[in-house]
């Protein structure tokens, strides 16, 4: 692969802390290659054409897999044999099922020889709700020999296999951003009153906007190589090349280019036998750096650190140059918002910060219906560049895209005019599309502009319009640095998490050392995560709780089991406040208050337990240079039970990570036991007051009764603010010398 690594993002650790740094490039890094030495590999296309939204994708498909002779192999991240390969069975001209399962069963009736290959990214629990259950029975289990299934999970830990392509006996390709899946019908109107785009269920969705490209010829062998190393992967076993001679192409569709030259750039990290891959990355500064007057670009996501560089770079040599992004104008999910959307106003500040944000716009699509106006969902990858490059694929412009998930893309070479016209037209088209203009009045307003971004003021109409995209800074601080780099790395989990701080040499055994300490701190902040923003915050409600709670106190061993409630709570750092609250509704004040007590010090020594052995294993790395939250432990542990006691006042770290710290850093048993239960106890007391009191209120809501339960929440903040004001004035120097900002 040609070209260089740029900024990549990195947790790094000095001095025990996990900090968000970006790793410089090296002096002397060569300029970007070309495109052609920068991809994998250069084919001839006899006919390419470009698939505007998924009416048309499915479509052609479906009269392109009707044509199928001998092999279909479809790839993708997510595949729903409830896609509905075409919206009316009267405009088919085919009496076969609409729905892509039961479309290939069929046509493994009416071709027997057929050999039918879907492969599907084993994905990750967290879209378990958005995907088809079962899809190993639907596809599996219950459908003709000739169709095979395999589930791909040959990828390192965290990484989706994300590519979207399909292969029609070696001969037809499709390539793009569109996988055969569910909710992703629509048509290039996007009407958002259309009746037809309904999902299974008949529920409509929004407005989908995504690109595909078609190719036949020598790329179209290209990319069967690329499924077919996939599927060896995954499988465990290979496809052999296809020597047959036949033609899917349907009949009478017309190809948008000819006989053109197209790029194929990949993502694929290392894991087992396979070789890295990062051509994606390095054909984007490629093209980046080509670009004279107009980049258009259509992208889910836009967060990677190097395409930002790559932009600042070339703005800064071509003062002309002006940028286009449409992406789309909100992310549903905290996850998807914290890192994703974060990571775009992140990334366009960047370019504000390098005085470039004039030529930069980001806007997404907005269209009306008889509600009003409704944003288009932008799925699409797709760049172009002045008219020299038109890129579509898979690859998203996030980190992950660069080196972590599995990525294809094609790039269109236009070297000669006719070309040059021809990936003119495809993005006047797209612009078209958005803004509700015909094509040619677009065309006519960026030659008279002379300026991209001057010219969309002049176009508009028929319900359609490009919209402003302005994200709220406050989504920066949504969601941790660690959770983060974890959730948008451009590299394998390990490599992206870097010790360079430690410096000792880069070790198989340095990495077994230390890397447990990453898992725990990242286990813990995702357990910690997944109570506060996933469906699991609906059992951190008391209503939840009181139920089951009063079958444990209803038991003969209630205060055993009541500690061991508090013991898994903390283990699986449950809120541990609405356990107290929990208990003292259920027990009354006093046996609540001795209960929380027993079981959250039982907690604090679970994890005092479970800390000291990753202590003992790496006390090297703790004698060379010890972290922040250890060094702030030792100190106050120096002045035994009201060190510690004064220690849990503190909002340092989470109460786990505070337990299993004083465990490694091998603090006596009994300051840390007497300490805890002295620095736990006022809370305790005052939780189980308000827990008590909440019960009155729920029970009776008489007005006394809520105004006890605000006067008793009041007179345990000014306790807290009080506390810690004792703290602060009388132990400052103890935080000082720990490394803690005085309050």
């Amino acid at each position: 692969m040609s070209g260089t690594r740029a900024y990549r993002p990195a947790l790094v650790g000095t001095s025990g802390e996990w900090i968000l740094t970006t790793n410089q490039p090296e002096q002397g890094d060569a300029e970007p290659a070309s495109l052609e030495r920068a991809s994998w590999r250069v084919e001839r296309a006899g006919r390419a054409r470009i698939l505007y939204d998924a009416a048309d994708y499915f479509g052609t498909l479906r009269e392109t897999l009707k044509r199928a002779r001998k092999r279909i192999v479809v790839i993708g991240w997510d595949i729903d044999s409830r896609t509905p390969l075409a919206a009316d069975p009267s405009a088919t001209g085919d009496d076969m099922p609409l729905e892509l399962g039961a479309f290939l069963c069929e046509l493994t009736r009416r071709q027997p020889d057929i050999d039918i290959r879907l492969l599907l990214w084993d994905y990750s629990l967290l879209y378990a709700l958005e995907r088809e259950p079962l899809p190993r029975l639907q596809f599996g289990w219950t459908s003709p020999p000739q169709i095979t299934l395999c589930m791909d999970g040959m990828l390192p830990v965290g990484a989706s296999q994300h590519e979207k392509l399909v292969i029609v006996d070696d001969a037809v390709a499709f390539c793009g951003g569109l996988d055969l899946t569910i909710r992703r019908w629509d048509t290039p109107r996007h009407d958002p009153d259309d009746p037809r785009r309904v999902d299974p269920s008949g529920q409509p969705y929004p407005p989908f906007h995504d690109i595909q490209m078609m190719v036949d010829g020598d790329a179209a062998r290209a990319l069967a190589e690329v499924a077919r190393a996939r599927w060896s992967a995954a499988a465990g076993h290979d496809l052999v090349p296809l020597g047959v001679n036949t033609d899917p192409w349907p009949r009478g569709l017309d190809p948008h280019l000819r006989e053109v030259d197209l790029a194929i750039a990949r993502t694929r990290a290392p894991y087992d036998q396979l070789a890295e891959a990062r051509e994606v990355e390095a054909t984007f500064r490629a093209a980046i750096a080509e670009a004279e007057r107009f980049i258009y670009i259509e992208n889910q996501y836009l967060t990677a650190d190097v395409i930002g560089d790559a932009l600042i770079a070339r703005m800064r040599q071509r003062p002309e140059l002006e940028v286009l992004v449409v992406v789309p104008g909100d992310h549903d999910g905290w996850l998807e918002k914290g890192v994703m959307q974060a990571g775009r106003f992140r990334f366009v500040s960047r370019l504000a910060r390098a005085g470039l944000s004039d030529r930069i716009r980001l806007m997404t699509p907005q269209v009306d219906g008889r509600a009003g106006p409704v944003p288009v969902n932008v799925h699409a990858k797709v760049m172009v560049v002045d008219d020299r490059s038109l890129r579509i694929g898979s690859s998203n412009l996030n980190n992950r895209s660069m080196g972590f998930d599995t990525e294809c893309d094609l790039i269109v070479i236009a070297r000669d005019a006719e070309r040059r016209r021809a990936v003119r037209r495809v993005r006047d088209t797209l612009i078209a599309e958005h803004t509700g203009a015909a094509v040619e009045t677009v065309a006519d307003a960026l030659a008279s502009a002379g300026s991209l971004l001057a010219a969309l003021a002049r176009i508009g109409g028929d319900g359609r319009r490009l919209v402003a995209v302005a994200d709220d800074p406050a989504l920066g601080d949504a969601i941790p640095d660690p959770v983060v780099t974890l959730a948008d790395p451009d590299r394998p989990w390990p490599e992206a998490i870097s010790f360079e701080g430690l410096r000792e040499p880069r070790t198989a055994r340095r990495w077994i050392r230390k890397w447990p300490v990453a898992a725990v701190v990242f286990a813990v902040l995702g357990v910690v995560l997944a109570w506060r923003y996933t469906p699991l915050q609906e059992w951190t409600r008391m209503e939840h709780l009181v139920g089951p709670m009063q079958m444990v106190a209803e038991s003969d061993w209630a205060p055993l089991a009541t500690i061991g409630v508090f013991l898994i709570g903390s283990l699986t750092m449950f809120p541990i406040t609405v356990l107290i609250a929990v208990t003292a509704m259920v027990f009354g004040p006093w046996e609540g208050v001795l209960y929380s007590l027993l079981g959250s010090v039982a907690g604090a020594l679970a994890g005092y337990a479970i800390g000291w052995p990753i202590g003992g294993r790496l006390g090297s790395i703790r004698k060379r240079r010890d972290s922040r939250l250890n060094r702030v432990i030792k100190v106050f542990a120096g002045n035994g039970v009201i060190g510690i006691a004064s220690l849990r006042m503190l909002p340092i770290a989470p109460f786990m990570l505070i337990n299993m710290a004083a465990g490694a850093a091998r603090i006596r048993f009994v300051d840390f036991a007497l300490g805890s239960a002295l620095g736990l106890g006022p809370g305790i007391i005052a939780f189980n007051l308000m827990g008590v009191q909440l019960e009155v209120v729920l029970t009776k809501g008489r007005a006394e009764d809520v105004a006890m339960l605000a006067g008793l929440l009041l007179g345990w903040l000014g306790l807290s603010l009080l506390l810690q004001h004792v703290v602060n004035r009388y132990l400052r120097p103890l935080r000082a010398r720990a490394g803690a900002q005085p309050g």
